[in-house]
């Protein structure tokens, strides 16, 4: 669905609602609490008191597992990310928050973004733009301070801040087209004299797609430059 609202946003077509993803963890939770529910194994157990020591890991395991993936998700949806424990989920996990969950997709202000584990400086807004994505997006970063590592499944290429190694997202050679007026990009990122991958495609940016919750936003006239790190 991510990769099909990119391709819409690129034909200007409409994109598939945010609100499509929470429908769907919705119905995962409801639809696998009820078959959990109906479980003759579990119905025993439940009727037994549901002993910790007696738990039927069979039956619950797979089952459990998902409505916890969909919960974890629809948390992130309506705010949780934003707190501590998911913010470390994030970075320190290498967990991914859902699509459009992050408010800094939609943010357009003049301004910086800092690793929320550390404060160093990531990104800037001038180099934000829309994917159509549901993350942050940004084409360089603000001064090379990302490290790269190929992931072994799946082969993506993982983004984390140089200076404390907090997980931040995946970097994709699907960004914006190459213009004249761009601004350079630093030397260690895709296309510079120093970066450590070649982009497939030498006629567009790269898409640094960044977790909202692994971000501190400052906007430029707020004065210190450095965002607070608590929360």
């Amino acid at each position: 669905m991510k990769s099909y609202n990119q391709d819409r946003q690129k034909e200007g077509k409409p994109m598939f609602p945010p609100i499509t993803y929470n429908v769907l963890y919705t119905a995962i939770v409801v639809l696998t609490a009820k078959d959990v529910a109906s479980n003759d194994v579990v119905k025993d157990w439940v009727s037994s008191g549901a002993p910790l020591n007696a738990a039927p890991i069979q039956a619950l395991g797979g089952p459990g597992l998902l409505v916890a993936y969909a919960l974890f998700q629809l948390l992130f949806s309506f705010g949780a990310g934003q707190s501590a424990p998911f913010r470390l989920a994030v970075t320190k996990l290498g967990v991914t928050e859902p699509p459009f969950s992050s408010p800094l997709n939609d943010e357009t202000r003049d301004g910086a973004y800092f690793c929320s584990s550390c404060g160093a400086k990531l990104f800037d807004s001038a180099a934000k733009y829309d994917s159509g994505s549901g993350w942050p997006s940004f084409w360089r970063t603000a001064g090379g301070g990302v490290e790269y590592r190929r992931e072994a499944l799946g082969g993506r290429m993982e983004i984390k801040c140089s200076n404390c190694g907090s997980h931040l997202g995946h970097v994709f050679s699907d960004g914006p087209a190459v213009a004249p007026v761009d601004d350079p990009v630093p030397a260690t990122d895709p296309g510079g004299p120093e970066a450590a991958f070649v982009l497939n495609d030498p006629t567009v940016r790269p898409r640094f797609c960044v977790n909202g919750a692994a971000l501190k936003f400052e906007e430029a006239e707020s004065g210190s430059g450095r965002p607070e790190l608590n929360g």
